[in-house]
């Protein structure tokens, strides 16, 4: 599958708050898109095939040497295809130009394909949030990444 990966501009948010409609109770907006994009400190790593369609994405905000993944999504019908590992290790040699030494993520305790992929791209599980996600009530995993 050829690919391209980048970081997303301004014109990206409507199909990227799409893509988080078509697979997340709670998505993002499409302003809360636009904000990240905007800020000196978010990124918003995206995924499409050479015709331009948008098969993933992942959203982090940093400070200092630390960032937070606030979402990762990769479109239902291409899952388990590898899309999310290239998407972090993108972003990973990415922000570690920009100092950022430590990355925090949440993950629903019942989504095992998304830890085992953490697991696999260095990220140690070292917590827990009671009742952290809604729809359905569930706790959430967190996990940190040492660059």
């Amino acid at each position: 599958m050829n690919h391209n990966i980048r970081f997303a501009n301004i014109d990206d948010a409507e199909n990227l708050a799409s893509l988080e409609r078509e697979n997340f109770d709670e998505p993002w907006s499409v302003k809360n898109f636009e904000e990240c994009i905007s800020s000196p400190r978010g990124r918003v790593v995206v995924y499409e095939t050479e015709e331009g369609e948008l098969l993933g994405c992942v959203v982090l905000y940093y400070a200092a040497d630390e960032g937070e993944i606030d979402s990762v999504v990769v479109k239902k019908s291409v899952r388990q295809c590898g899309i999310g590992g290239k998407m972090l290790a993108f972003l990973h040699q990415e922000v570690e130009k920009l100092g950022v030494h430590f990355v925090f993520l949440e993950v629903r305790s019942s989504n095992l394909p998304a830890q085992r992929l953490y697991e696999k791209m260095g990220y140690k599980h070292v917590g827990e949030r009671k009742s952290f996600y809604q729809n359905p009530s569930e706790d959430a995993y967190i996990y940190k990444r040492e660059q």
